[in-house]
């Protein structure tokens, strides 16, 4: 293959791509080759070396998702980053079914169920309250009673609102992990190839 049919290659499978960031990779793999041609090497040796365009798009892709994913501030964008980036490096190597996937849903599993458990928390203690209120109205007793029964409830709704941040937390650091594990896995890949 010669260098211009590698590069038409690669370029039509980074398609999905944004056109700058195609742009730049096509720059770099066009510069690494005339560098490689100028110390010697014939084109056919270079596109040789370099592997399948297809699966370099593969890698690259997967790349520029985590990294991007990474970089991502708002957990929200990141979590969608890291559910791209998941796509991508299932794609790139069929292991990855039981070294990222299995992981992935077993963190997956958990934050769901740290999460239901805070909303759980959030709606039981709205409920307690109102349930307050109407003992308050209805049932007569002592205002000590009332009282305690009154700030036992708020404790329960503060309990669940600073479960609430620390869920997000949580959930931003393990987030941050697997993205750490998706990268440590690309260069796995990439090193075995």
């Amino acid at each position: 293959m010669k260098k211009q049919d590698f590069i038409n290659q690669l370029k039509t499978e980074l398609q999905g791509l944004p056109e700058s960031e195609i742009s730049d990779i096509i720059r770099d793999q066009e510069e690494m080759i005339s560098d490689a041609i100028a110390a010697g090497r014939t084109e056919e040796q270079i596109v040789i070396s370099f592997g399948d365009p297809k699966e370099l798009a593969r890698s690259l892709k997967a790349e520029i998702k985590i990294d991007k994913a990474t970089g991502e501030k708002n957990l929200p964008q990141q979590v969608k980053g890291a559910f791209g980036a998941l796509g991508a490096l299932l794609v790139l190597a069929p292991f990855n079914l039981i070294f990222v996937l299995g992981p992935f849903c077993a963190v997956l599993g958990t934050l769901v169920a740290g999460w239901s458990v805070t909303v759980a928390m959030g709606v039981v203690s709205l409920v307690l309250m109102g349930a307050f209120f109407v003992k308050f109205i209805f049932v007569s007793a002592g205002l000590a009673a009332h009282l305690s029964t009154f700030f036992g409830f708020l404790g329960f709704i503060g309990l669940s609102v600073l479960f609430g941040f620390a869920m997000y937390y949580v959930t931003k650091f393990v987030f941050k992990m697997v993205l750490s594990y998706f990268k440590w896995n690309l260069n796995f890949i990439k090193s075995q190839a």
